[in-house]
């Protein structure tokens, strides 16, 4: 769950305004920023996890854009990347399902050779948008706890109860 909520819908915002400002200016400057933010809010909205249902991975996440490269060929280039780079055209998937959802002759070299999103990276985003996950929410709650009863131990000790 996102627990940052206000972030995440200004950042969604400020992410339909660069399209928006790309597509009336055609900047192409815009276009790490459009893609960056694009993949943040991805990865925050899958909370750090791979999208596929059946799998739920964290480790070896990638990018995958629905909107494919070959389309652009096909269509104007503002509005391939208007589309391509845009947040909910995009998938957080673990290499093992985006093998599998490229479906393409070349997917064991997508699996061995595509570059993972760094966890550090991951759990950046995590700690901007406010998500926990099961481990650190534990362990998160265990400091606490700890921290209560060294404050209530001190407490004690001074003699104040």
């Amino acid at each position: 769950m996102i627990a940052n909520q206000k972030r995440f819908q200004r950042d969604l915002q400020r992410h339909k305004r660069l399209i928006s400002e790309y597509n009336l200016s055609h900047d192409k400057s815009l276009i790490p920023i459009i893609s960056k933010l694009g993949e943040e809010l991805t990865i925050a909205c899958a909370e750090g996890r791979c999208e596929n249902p059946k799998c739920k991975e964290t480790k070896e996440l990638t990018i995958h854009h629905v909107w494919q490269r070959k389309n652009k060929y096909y269509t104007n280039i503002h509005k391939y990347v208007a589309q391509r780079y845009y947040w909910a055209d995009m998938m957080l998937l673990c290499k093992k399902c985006h093998a599998k959802i490229e479906e393409r002759e070349n997917a064991i070299f997508l699996q061995k050779q595509s570059g993972s999103i760094m966890q550090e990276t991951i759990d950046r985003i995590k700690r901007k948008y406010g998500i926990m996950d099961e481990k650190l929410d534990v362990k998160l709650e265990k400091e606490e706890k700890t921290k209560v009863a060294m404050e209530q131990a001190e407490l004690y000790s001074n003699g104040e109860q």
